[in-house]
């Protein structure tokens, strides 16, 4: 017996409409309830809005933090390009401000998680009967990963999202009926995914795979050509131009990465991601050697996904130890069922394997997966069940009701004690920000960080250049040009860079702050032994309430070297 038919207590026909739109009812009420419209961005959100800013005043694909601003090859275009648009809209209707931009690219992001809620609930009902369709549809509407990374922020993930389950419902709609039209539809939408988050390889891949293996040659070499393009064309912009204009010094923290680059054939700085351990302490960033290594940070990345996933599941404290459990039955439940995945049979898994080897581990990458998943889970419990009714009831008996209702207390489950508390947490965490309307947080730290970024703003010269945290945020608030400090414990490194600098954007820039802040632990790591060895180069500025400082960096005059260089745009 199926899980679908375990669970089918009604037939859809009246009831179908009517549970949809209660699922949309939901998350757009938990939406206006959780979104702060008007609050910070944060240091990914600040390089898409920057982006975009740039391709709206026709400055080019430019990180306009940077003091010597050059092509920016680390995120796709196509987000930019869409903030670009929409901030060209604003400007035409009169609403040319921060603000407004920030509401209208919020309510877009909203408007393409919704699309995706009747696409997704076309895959499940293709796979599953009425009742575990909407379950898992519901799941999807409250999933607090959408809440936490589509709501506050300006990121990616929910557009790729999106643009994603757009291609897998139109190859499905494909396979069902041979037009064309949807063949062409998956397609663009695949490489519309591509060209939003770099991961959006794993799905053309899976595209070509799942083709290869139905032997449809003709659609395989259209799909080649045209994914291929799309995959290929934004690493060749910025292979050549890295072979022009070499990864500078200043730009990376990774040790030994510098040399990784130059001895590889093709020149993406995206490689640095994968070739090292530990990708934000320098001191710490050695480049991985062999494949044992590599073995060892995937597993403790697996094994931290897992927990994160667990906490999806199953409330606290039985999260602490529901990730091996939950990866396994999600493993069973995808063996079962690979045949009637379709496309997501090879793109789960081709996603998976590249998160095993990427350093980073947050579970914003969860997102894109994270709604098949619960599906795959239950499809197994269900499996199980239908052995042990196979077993220990009688053969007439039908639909058994201890099958149920483990599955229906087994979902409430999923839904009240993961994804629903979560989202909750993030809603009120939501109001409270909308309440507050004055900073991003209720945490002080965070408030006075982006105080100090405003005093900033009002008290110093335009040709000051800020050492920060986050260069982007450091702009997009204060508008003054801003560099990442190196994170190293090392001062006399530290004191090499900060000299460097001063050198370099001489007469650009007449001096080099640092600002001290008491939001972020990385900094209190690499500026407190500056301090230490190097107090008598340091001149307060100011000192503000929460613990935050500015420091003038004193230089040495007769280091002065050339001037920042002007970098092409693209």
């Amino acid at each position: 017996m199926s899980l679908g038919n375990s669970l089918s207590l009604l037939k859809p026909g009246k009831h179908f409409w009517v549970m949809l739109s209660l699922v949309f009812v939901a998350a757009t009420l938990t939406t206006l309830a959780r979104t702060p419209w008007v609050t910070v961005v944060n240091l990914d959100s600040a390089i898409f809005t920057l982006l975009g800013q740039a391709l709206a005043g026709g400055k080019g694909y430019v990180l306009l933090s940077e003091p010597a601003p050059q092509p920016y090859f680390t995120f796709p275009p196509l987000l930019p390009l869409q903030i670009a648009l929409i901030a060209k809209i604003l400007a035409w209707m009169g609403l040319d401000s921060p603000e407004a931009l920030q509401v209208a690219v919020k309510n877009w992001i909203h408007l393409l998680f919704y699309a995706s809620i009747p696409l997704f609930y076309g895959w499940a009902r293709q796979r599953f009967n009425f009742w575990p369709a909407v379950a898992f549809t519901t799941l999807l509407a409250l999933n607090p990963l959408m809440y936490r990374y589509g709501g506050a922020d300006i990121l990616s993930d929910v557009p790729y999202w999106a643009l994603s389950m757009a291609s897998v419902a139109a190859m499905d709609r494909w396979q069902a009926c041979g037009k064309r039209r949807w063949f062409a539809a998956s397609l663009l939408m695949a490489a519309c995914g591509v060209w939003t988050r770099q991961i959006g390889v794993a799905l053309a891949a899976a595209i070509w795979l799942s083709l290869s293996a139905q032997r449809r040659w003709r659609a395989l070499i259209v799909a080649m050509l045209t994914l291929g393009a799309a995959c290929a064309l934004w690493p060749a912009i910025e292979h050549l131009y890295r072979q022009a204009y070499p990864l500078a010094e200043s730009t990376l923290n990774q040790a030994g990465v510098r040399e990784t680059l130059a001895k590889s054939p093709v020149k993406l700085e995206f490689i640095k991601h994968f070739a090292v351990q530990n990708p934000v302490s320098q001191d710490r960033a050695a480049v991985a050697q062999d494949a044992g290594q590599y073995i060892t940070l995937a597993a403790s990345r697996l094994n931290a996904y897992g927990q994160r996933m667990a906490g999806l599941f199953v409330p606290p404290p039985l999260d602490a130890w529901a990730g091996p459990l939950i990866w396994l039955l999600i493993a069973i439940g995808y063996w079962r069922s690979r045949r009637k995945l379709g496309v997501l049979a090879y793109y789960l898994p081709i996603y998976g394997l590249i998160l095993t080897v990427y350093p980073y581990t947050t579970p914003r990458f969860l997102l894109p997966v994270a709604p098949f998943l619960p599906a795959l889970a239950y499809s197994a419990i269900s499996d199980g069940l239908e052995l042990l009714r196979s077993r220990f009831s009688k053969p007439d008996d039908g639909q058994w009701r201890f099958q149920r209702i483990a599955l229906a207390c087994l979902l409430a489950l999923t839904l009240f004690g993961g994804h629903l508390p979560q989202t909750i947490r993030w809603v009120r965490a939501g109001m409270k920000i909308n309440a507050a309307h004055a900073g991003p947080s209720v945490r002080t730290e965070n408030r006075a960080y982006y105080e100090a970024l405003r005093w900033i703003a009002a008290n110093t010269s335009p040709q000051t250049l800020i050492v920060s945290r986050k260069p982007p945020v450091t702009y997009y608030y204060s508008g003054r040009h801003s560099t990442a400090f190196p994170f190293t414990a090392r001062p006399e490194r530290f004191a090499r860079y900060l000299d460097d600098l001063a050198a370099r954007s001489k007469p650009a820039f007449s001096a080099v702050y640092l600002l001290e802040d008491a939001a972020f632990g990385e900094t209190a790591k690499s500026v407190g032994p500056l301090r230490r060895s190097y107090g008598h180069r340091l001149q307060l500025r100011h000192a503000f309430a929460s613990g935050d400082r500015l420091w003038e960096w004193l230089s040495d005059a007769n280091s002065a070297q050339n001037a920042l260089p002007v970098r092409p745009r693209v």
